[in-house]
């Protein structure tokens, strides 16, 4: 009896192949057709898929491969009609998804307390390194809004209050424009609970003097560069931080009258130090007028401008052809399903 149980209950789970005709019908038939423009628009649905797959389907049954994502897309390819002819060029394919997806921008937060002297960073799933909440932009989404999502499903917490849409900066890091808004103010005691699941497995408020103090180690002393790579996407905003906390005491102090306790600082000539053997791009920082209108202050010229996100030209392209039949494959399915 319990070998019979036990051979019911190992036949009652769904194979790989039943997984990924779930996976197609419940990702890629649904799509409206403007997703079957490129493959790189594809690619983004084969990515959700897969995190599908890893979270859903995966986590509950050992027995299913741990796939990354290329091999995961080979084994989808392999498994739907329409996307079966182009298994070859899948190296291709997927490489031109890298590319393109490292020249979507990204927008975050660099969420402050009220004192102005912590800043919280996100730790990113099964990674030590720690950055700002952030994120790319969806289709047709502004910089601002992009940050605010990220913020909420990164940290549980809407920064959409606090958001100060006017003191930002702008910086490219691995070929990716970044932008990350001010957002102080924040009480400490705040809870934050990550909505996105497998994406942050920490939210910590880390000290704005000891980040500025590994920032200035890690760029004059080669011994501790280590540590300044833990705090990478951090880095290049840094100085800007420093900036715009300076900026709202000295505000503060002008309507109150009080004298408040001076921002942690770079010595200059380590700063600048730090500038000339510096990789990633500087920032460029925007903070608000005493009219509240809202200048611009260039700590340093980018290195690279920010990539703007164009869909690319696929007018040449000898698997344009993959439009039309993902097309042809939707209507027949129409039909059969009419």
């Amino acid at each position: 009896m319990g070998g019979e149980e036990s051979s019911t209950a190992s036949s009652s789970k769904p194979s790989l192949d039943d997984v990924l005709d779930d996976l197609t019908a419940r990702f890629i038939l649904n799509l409206p057709e403007s997703e079957f423009e490129s493959f790189e628009r594809l690619f983004f649905t084969i990515e959700e898929a897969h995190w599908f797959y890893l979270d859903f389907y995966r986590d509950r049954d050992k027995t299913l491969p741990s796939l990354g994502l290329y091999e995961f897309a080979s084994r989808l390819f392999r498994r739907v009609p329409f996307l079966h002819p182009y298994v070859n060029h899948l190296d291709r394919l997927f490489a031109d998804f890298r590319a393109y997806k490292r020249a979507v921008p990204t927008a975050g937060v660099a969420i402050l307390n009220e004192t102005l002297d912590k800043v919280l960073l996100v730790c990113g799933w099964r990674r030590n390194s720690w950055g700002f909440p952030k994120g790319k932009l969806a289709k047709d989404e502004d910089h601002a809004t992009a940050a605010v999502r990220e913020a909420l499903e990164e940290t549980g917490f809407d920064v959409s209050a606090y958001i100060r849409r006017d003191a930002y900066a702008d910086a490219v890091m691995s070929e990716t424009a970044c932008r990350i808004f001010a957002v102080p103010g924040v009480p400490e005691r705040t809870a934050f609970c990550p909505q996105a699941r497998k994406e942050i497995s920490s939210v910590e408020w880390h000290s704005v003097a000891e980040l500025a103090r590994v920032y200035k180690r890690s760029a004059a002393d080669p011994e501790t560069k280590s540590e300044g790579r833990r705090i990478f996407g951090v880095r290049p905003y840094i100085r800007w931080l420093l900036r715009f906390i300076k900026a709202q005491r000295e505000s503060k102090a002008r309507v109150t009258g009080s004298v408040e306790t001076s921002s942690p600082k770079l010595p200059r000539p380590q700063a600048e130090a730090a500038a000339r053997t510096s990789t990633v791009a500087e920032p460029v920082l925007t903070l608000p007028s005493a009219s509240n209108s809202a200048h611009r202050v260039d700590v340093a010229v980018p290195r690279r401008a920010p990539v703007a996100w164009v869909p690319p030209d696929t007018s040449d392209d000898p698997l344009r052809t993959f439009r039309l039949d993902a097309r042809r494959f939707m209507r027949h399915l129409a039909d059969m399903l009419a």
